[in-house]
């Protein structure tokens, strides 16, 4: 796809009456992904709801969000599975129509001195933050609906990340410059 027809594939485009906007947040059942779904509900967007393991948290932002006016639904997956994200898509799909918005809020993080460091969990924290990011990426590019938003992640300063590898460098430089740190 050219750069022109990615910046036409997601220009702005009015919500229509006819179907709400929808937004996959990963992630959605703590922190910045939870506020996301808060703001989202506000706005009256119909959310589905990534979470990794608390399905106790998930189902409260689900609650919280149908009383914010939102529609939302709570979806376990592992944001590194290419199936399971495809599911998650799918799920949107047949439940509100399709996805307008993707908010990647799903990481991990781990704060130990490097001398103790496992690599086993080092593989699970890239697991998440690298192959994850690149696996809901590139899913959102394949399912969003045409004038919906490009995949965003939320993190302060971030802006939108069009290409998982960039959020990837990013990753590396933060995991690297907090090593050095130790």
């Amino acid at each position: 796809m050219s750069a022109q027809e990615t910046a036409d594939r997601y220009a702005t485009s009015e919500p229509r009456a006819d179907r709400p906007r929808v937004a996959n947040v990963t992630g959605g059942s703590r922190g910045i992904g939870r506020e996301t779904v808060s703001r989202l509900a506000a706005d009256r967007f119909a959310v589905l709801i990534g979470y990794a393991g608390h399905r106790g948290r998930a189902e409260a932002v689900v609650e919280e969000a149908i009383a914010a006016g939102g529609r939302a639904i709570a979806v376990q997956t592992d944001v590194a599975d290419e199936q399971q994200i495809s599911a998650l898509f799918a799920t949107a799909e047949a439940e509100f129509g399709g996805v307008d918005v993707v908010v990647h809020a799903a990481g991990r993080a781990l704060w130990a001195p490097i001398a103790e460091l496992d690599l086993a969990e080092l593989d699970a924290l890239h697991r998440t933050n690298i192959r994850g990011t690149f696996v809901v990426t590139q899913q959102a590019a394949r399912k969003i609906r045409n004038g919906g938003a490009p995949p965003t992640d939320p993190s302060p300063g971030s802006g939108e990340v069009l290409f998982a590898l960039a959020a990837g460098v990013r990753a590396e430089f933060f995991a690297a410059s907090g090593w050095t740190t130790c």
